[in-house]
């Protein structure tokens, strides 16, 4: 492979790491970016490594494809250079990010451990033999950078949800399907696939040649405010703290553990359990209850925060359109008060609520915080059900200034 003559397609986050190590390595490579005006010849390279979101539709991929050039991601590089045997790798539409964080914080202190991907280090930033030799890699994955991956065998899959999502990239729900799960096919007998019941079913995933397991299957179960392994207490939490999808997410982290350690002889305290910003996230006002969700980016995410709440919610949705099953939003209609509607797809939203529901629609986040009502009597709940990027940079940008704005709004009462 270091003899091979690479391009790195797009120079985003991954593919800086990448070239940084063939660099180290004096590996010869180019670097090619859509938004220039170069034109390129591609047939002088052996292998095209894509960041994850260019599409797969580009001119460029289709030229690679035609040539019989491949074209892979990142990870798939960096198993074909080291063959990690201690690889996790979660994926889903939902609860990837909290399910890896969670894996990371349950084992950092008892094994040597790296949280890699999107979530956390690039992989190329840890490829020092004594760096990860022996420890377990949690790598979260997304569907973009599955696209291009194809022999890398993991010593676990999790795939933590699946819903409709980046359906413009995929162009259909099978094409997102199979990139998520394809890589199941590649497990051998001592790995295992870690997923709800649910959605085993829903995959006909059958045990085959590799262990197929499921919370339920370990003993890990919720009753009430508990979680419990083979009846032993792990966790105790608040119900207003996590949603039904952080519990799930959790759950399928202690399957991940189990497989590594006893958890009959671990403690654990909920509260070491750090969550990321803006998922489900109770602002600390005494007198209201406010949340920001700003890390919902479809409809599933954000029917999982309402169902960790009662009635009469203050809901504010919005953000790029995408192809989404919103109209699910109505079976919760009797828990919603009004929906407050801004941004690229407010209008679409407004079409499919109007009847239905209560709906004020606005330009902006500012304007839906200048206009809502702060009281004890409802809770609110900001979860916009779709992608930032009409008007933010990310969702942790949208949701710090959901914060700014409900603090003064606060202020002024």
């Amino acid at each position: 492979m270091y003899s091979k003559k690479y391009l790195l397609y797009g120079y985003g986050k991954t593919n800086r790491s990448v070239a940084e190590f063939l660099k180290q390595e004096n590996v010869i490579f180019d670097i090619y970016c859509d938004n220039t005006n170069d034109s390129i010849d591609i047939g002088k390279y052996d292998i095209i490594i894509k960041s994850p979101g260019i599409k797969p539709n580009t001119k460029l991929v289709l030229e690679a494809i035609e040539r019989q050039i491949p074209v892979i991601s990142d990870l798939e590089l960096f198993y074909k250079l080291f063959n990690h045997n201690k690889m996790i790798l979660v994926t889903g539409t939902n609860g990837k990010t909290t399910t890896a964080n969670y894996i990371y914080q349950l084992l950092k202190d008892k094994q040597k451990v790296y949280l890699l991907g999107n979530i956390g280090t690039p992989l190329f930033d840890v490829t020092k033999e004594e760096d990860f030799l022996d420890a377990y890699l949690i790598i979260e994955t997304s569907s973009f950078t599955l696209d291009n991956t194809y022999s890398v065998k993991p010593f676990q899959l999790i795939i933590t949800s699946l819903a409709k999502h980046h359906l413009e990239y995929h162009l259909s729900f099978e094409n997102y399907v199979y990139a998520k799960v394809k890589i199941v096919n590649n497990l051998n007998n001592n790995a295992y696939l870690i997923t709800e019941e649910f959605l085993k079913k829903y995959l006909g995933i059958i045990e085959t040649k590799y262990n197929v397991i499921t919370p339920e299957k370990t003993g890990i179960i919720n009753v009430n405010s508990s979680i419990l392994y083979k009846g032993k207490e792990l966790f105790k939490f608040e119900n207003d703290k996590m949603t039904q999808h952080d519990l799930n997410n959790l759950k399928l982290a202690l399957c991940s553990v189990s497989q590594i350690i006893d958890l009959k002889n671990y403690e654990f305290k909920i509260d070491s359990l750090n969550k990321f910003s803006y998922r489900f996230e109770k602002l600390p006002f005494s007198s209201y209850l406010i949340y920001n969700d700003a890390k919902s980016t479809n409809i599933a995410s954000t029917i999982s925060a309402i169902n960790s709440l009662n009635n009469n919610i203050l809901l504010i949705l919005g953000g790029k359109i995408q192809e989404d099953d919103y109209e699910l939003l109505l079976n919760l209609k009797d828990k919603i008060r009004t929906v407050y509607l801004y941004g690229e797809n407010k209008e679409l939203l407004y079409s499919l609520y109007k009847d239905k529901l209560s709906c004020l629609v606005f330009n902006t986040l500012k304007e839906v915080i200048d206009s809502i009502e702060v009281c004890v009597d409802y809770p609110i709940l900001y979860s916009p059900a779709a992608p930032s990027f009409d008007q933010f940079e990310n969702y942790l940008a949208r949701g710090k200034l959901f914060n700014s704005l409900i603090n003064q709004k606060i202020a002024t009462l």
